[in-house]
């Protein structure tokens, strides 16, 4: 059957085939629910809550019943399968044990179950306002930067404190290295013995196969097993319980019932505000869990799922959940992915398992007393090895040895010290892995040098030449990413290199452009600190490009303008910081144009004869521009070209957002407009005069006498414009290929 057939219909357009197959499947999740809700009962409710095992079940069943049905209502994707995480249910564990431990000898026997079960609401409670706004604010992607090895360490912690709980379901005392011969007496032996043998059957058998009813099947089959056997040995049901190898005998009536505002007023709060860094790690792993949750699911249902959705509804979930004092819960990537590929993807599966949870918490009370012990020792160590597979085996075949590592560090700590030690540890791991990891990216996405990169001005061949070989002077660094404590020492290295540098000219000028740079980190503005000192001593300038202002603002905080003797300028942009170094070592060399020069004494130097530029001139139209004027405008049509005689304009190109950015800058003695002439196109930029300037125009009909009337002159001319093409060329191919290394 295709898995898409019933998942992409509506529910009144099932058939009747479909439909019984939707139940039986529906039916098979319910009774997984329920065996997971006795076995996370039994862990959280142990030793001396053992006698209120009935809540406890009650409550993950409820949690089952409740986050069940109300994420296959409203969840993105319609076959999403969702209930408490075993996670949660090992953390609550730890929380559980600290209030025992608290209250044990201070208090009644009710007031610490109203303790543990209003700790297990405020979980919920928090934990679904921590979805909702997580989702709400669209902030789920942010969960992606936690470093994979960290979560792969919590994830195999959660695995071992299951199989740890398994342990100490059936032999009611903690797993201990040093007391490990002590389970080799044969009356321990025969309480652990068979819930593991359960346990590694049911990973062996799920491993090879994944139909649904394999779980059901063999606890079917295993609780048939354990009667016949008690039935061949003549053991009573009261003897079996108080061997410990039945769940229990419950006294009360029901296993759940509304949670009432004074059982929560008998709750110990400030013991329960003791565990809120306990619960604080469900909040973090809860919401990695249902990141990597519907990533996976997206890859088994081979489709997208919003994750800010599912976090808001996962939050309304765990919320109503935490109401009635159930556990919080999301989504369950394996049951979710396995009934897609039964072809069962709707929103009806999910009710019907609740629906079957909830006969059960109604009225299987008596039912559950029946419940070998074997079963919930082995479904939690099913569920510990799963874990411990997934994360410690595979993930070593995955993953570098150093991330490895971590997993394993993580998971030590978890096992000699403790969940919330593993937590301290993996976040310090994580702040270290970010440290490192991104200490390995370049700040420094291009390195340039005047010799190979100038700005837009366009300016007299023989100045661009000069500036050429005078361009190591000025070297630039174009920044990316976060700058901060790592970065900033290997931007700061970079730097000392090219000073000390002794086959270069000196450094002159030094460009920092912050475009492409996301923040400045506190620590980072100490090393530009540094530079600032470094720029004193070697006396080069440093220029700020496309600085935003919190970064300023963050500099001059930091003391970094305080400094008058300190050389440094800022501009808006590359191209104008470049603009200014290059105008200062023509200044300091003496080669700008004087005050003024004629069109025709420019000519005479560019074409090297008089008489070219005497007949030249005569087709020449002066053109006078005022500052601000427009010479001409973007989509005009093209009427020549033009010879800048003196002043300076600006090539403008206005773009869609009303905006506009300068593409080039053009001096005394240099031409404009010759791409219009040639190829007879629309002007592509507008051209403003900076001050007051004065042009010669070349009108097309004057090109045309030239190339009728003098074909010497016309020849001459065309040498020029091509010599002035491929030098402009040529030092843009020299930029990008720059640029590509």
């Amino acid at each position: 059957m295709d898995s898409t057939e019933t998942g992409n219909k509506p529910l009144n357009q099932l058939g009747v085939k479909n439909l019984l197959s939707t139940i039986t499947v529906g039916l098979a999740m319910g009774v997984i629910a329920v065996i997971t809700s006795v076995s996370f009962g039994a862990l959280v409710f142990n030793e001396e809550l053992s006698q209120y095992l009935p809540v406890g079940i009650g409550l993950f069943l409820f949690s089952s019943i409740i986050v069940g049905a109300i994420i296959s209502i409203l969840s993105a994707y319609p076959g999403m399968i969702a209930g408490p995480q075993h996670t949660t249910a090992v953390i609550l564990n730890l929380a559980a044990s600290g209030i025992v431990i608290t209250l044990i000898d201070k208090t009644s026997e009710e007031t610490i179950l109203f303790t543990v079960v209003s700790t297990i609401i405020f979980n919920s409670v928090i934990t679904g306002i921590i979805f909702f706004s997580v989702g709400w604010l669209r902030l789920g992607e942010l969960i992606r930067f936690i470093p994979y090895p960290v979560v792969a360490g919590f994830m195999a912690g959660t695995g071992w404190l299951l199989i740890e709980g398994a342990f100490h379901t059936t032999v009611h005392s903690h797993l201990d290295f040093w007391h490990l011969y002590q389970l080799l007496e044969p009356e321990k032996l025969l309480e652990w013995l068979p819930g593991c043998i359960l346990g590694i059957i049911l990973f062996l058998v799920l491993h090879r196969t994944h139909n649904l009813l394999v779980v059901p099947t063999i606890v079917l089959g295993v609780t048939v097993v354990f009667y016949v056997f008690l039935q061949i040995k003549g053991v009573s049901l009261e003897q079996a319980s108080e061997h410990g190898w039945l769940i229990g005998s419950f006294t009360q009536e029901k296993l759940w019932q509304p949670i009432s505002l004074s059982a929560l007023t008998k709750a110990n709060w400030p013991v329960i505000f003791q565990q809120v860094p306990t619960l604080a790690s469900i909040w973090i792993i809860d919401l990695i869990g249902l990141l990597f949750g519907v990533s996976t699911i997206e890859l088994a249902v081979k489709r997208d799922i919003s994750l800010d959705q599912e976090l808001k509804t996962a939050g309304i979930a765990s919320f109503a959940s935490g109401l009635g004092g159930g556990m919080s819960g999301y989504s369950l990537p394996s049951d979710t992915a396995l009934i897609y590929k039964l072809g069962s993807a709707n929103r009806l599966v999910g009710l019907v398992a609740a629906g079957f949870g909830f006969i059960i918490l109604l009225w299987g009370l008596q039912l559950l007393t029946l419940c070998p012990a074997l079963i919930v020792g082995g479904v939690l160590l099913l569920l510990g090895i799963d874990l411990l597979m997934d994360w410690v085996y595979l993930t070593w075949f995955k993953l570098p040895k150093t991330d490895y590592a971590i997993i394993l560090l993580i998971l030590f700590v978890i096992i000699a010290f403790g969940f919330i030690e593993g937590v301290v540890i993996g976040i310090i791991a994580a702040v270290i892995l970010f440290a490192i990891n991104y200490s390995q990216v370049n700040v420094t996405k291009h390195i340039l040098s005047g010799a190979t990169y100038q700005s837009h001005v366009q300016r007299l061949p023989s100045e661009e030449r000069f500036l050429r070989e005078q361009g190591d002077e000025i070297f630039i660094l174009e920044l990316q990413g976060l700058i901060f404590f790592g970065t900033a020492h290997k931007l700061l290295n970079q730097i000392r290199q090219r000073v000390q540098d002794v086959t270069l000219i000196p450094l002159s000028f030094l460009i920092l452009d912050f475009r492409l740079v996301s923040g400045l980190d506190t620590s980072a503005v100490l090393s530009f600190i540094k530079l600032k000192q470094m720029s004193m001593n070697h006396g080069f300038s440093v220029i700020l490009t496309h600085l935003a202002a919190k970064d300023r603002e963050q500099l001059r905080q930091g003391g970094y303008f305080k400094t008058e003797q300190a050389l440094y300028e800022i501009f808006p942009d590359l191209d104008r910081g470049l603009e200014w170094c290059e105008n200062q070592i023509l200044q300091r060399y003496n080669l700008t144009l004087p005050q003024y020069a004629s069109l025709e004494q420019q000519l005479t130097d560019l074409f090297n004869e008089s008489d070219v530029t005497t007949q030249l001139m005569s087709y020449l139209e002066p053109v006078d521009l005022k500052q601000g004027e427009l010479l001409f405008k973007q989509g005009d049509s093209p009427d020549g070209l033009y010879f800048l005689e003196s002043g300076q304009v600006t090539v403008i190109l206005e773009l869609s957002n009303q905006k506009t950015k300068r593409l080039r800058t053009f001096n005394s003695g240099t031409i404009l407009g010759e791409i219009g002439l040639y190829a007879n196109a629309a002007r592509s930029a507008s051209v403003i005069a900076d001050q007051s300037s004065r042009l010669y125009h070349l009108s097309d009909e004057a090109f045309k006498r030239i190339e009728n009337d003098n074909p010497r002159l016309a020849a001459s001319f065309h040498k020029f414009i091509v010599n002035l093409l491929a030098e402009r060329l040529k030092v843009r191919e020299n930029e990008l290929r720059k640029l590509l290394k």
